[in-house]
């Protein structure tokens, strides 16, 4: 039975101008949908426009021409939706729970009704005795844990991640993959990544949508069969290096 899309995207095409009022063309011509409980991770050169794709689906900035449906109900972009960036952002002056707990305090609910929510999350990203701790307390993985656990509190049905691990050592960058793919068997959430790294691309997806150089259009999307839950040994695998190979032949192809 076909899994129902929680975002489809249909000709969507983004048009920047420059201070000289040049057009400067981002995205032509994209359309996916992201299935239910799906992991989709979006490739591709610098400036191919990945980022603007994730915003344009968060609603934080408008398509030119396209349609875009968040949760396949005409409900719109932004309704639903968790969102994690590269930097955490976190307030410097509020403890790690009263971060995590922030979306349902804007929200308008009660510190103390969203509290047992934000322990429970604090404890599934791995960071319980930290509750209490301030961001500048916490190494960069950690501030990321609570990043991700924020992210999660409105129980979303879709999670947006924009390079979140893109300035963590190499290490922690397999730890917090880790994490997520814990976080993700877990919580069966639908899960859009946007993602510079070949190997977090094919570690955490079940499609990896290819993209081009600027304009931003889809150059392939790979289907990845590999078997669930996943360990960092699986990155040693033929079937590993199979998908990266592929996947670096269709990012190295002329345009």
């Amino acid at each position: 039975m076909t899994r129902t899309p929680v975002v489809s995207a249909r000709g969507l095409s983004k048009v920047y101008s420059t201070r000289t009022g040049t057009p400067v063309v981002a995205l032509a011509d994209v359309s996916f949908d992201v299935a239910e409980g799906e992991f989709v991770s979006i490739l591709g050169p610098s400036g191919c426009g990945k980022s603007t794709l994730l915003r344009i689906v968060a609603g934080l900035t408008g398509e030119t021409e396209g349609t875009v449906d968040v949760n396949a109900a005409g409900a719109g972009p932004g309704t639903d939706v968790g969102l994690m960036f590269q930097q955490a952002v976190l307030l410097p002056w509020r403890t790690v729970e009263q971060n995590v707990a922030l979306p349902g305090i804007v929200a308008g609910r009660r510190f103390r009704d969203v509290r047992p929510r934000a322990r429970s999350l604090i404890e599934m990203v791995g960071l319980d005795g930290f509750a209490e701790k301030y961001p500048g307390e916490l190494s960069g993985g950690m501030q990321q844990r609570a990043a991700l656990a924020r992210s999660l509190l409105q129980d979303p049905r879709l999670l947006l991640l924009d390079e979140p691990f893109g300035a963590l050592d190499a290490m922690t960058r397999d730890q917090m993959n880790l994490e997520v793919e814990r976080v993700r068997q877990q919580t069966g959430k639908t899960i859009l990544l946007v993602t510079h790294s070949i190997a977090e691309a094919v570690f955490l997806s079940d499609r990896i949508i290819v993209m081009t150089g600027r304009p931003g259009t889809i150059r392939e999307i790979v289907d990845v069969t590999l078997a669930r839950p996943r360990e960092l040994e699986v990155t040693g695998s033929a079937d590993f290096g199979a998908y990266t190979n592929q996947i670096r032949k269709l990012l190295d192809r002329p345009e």
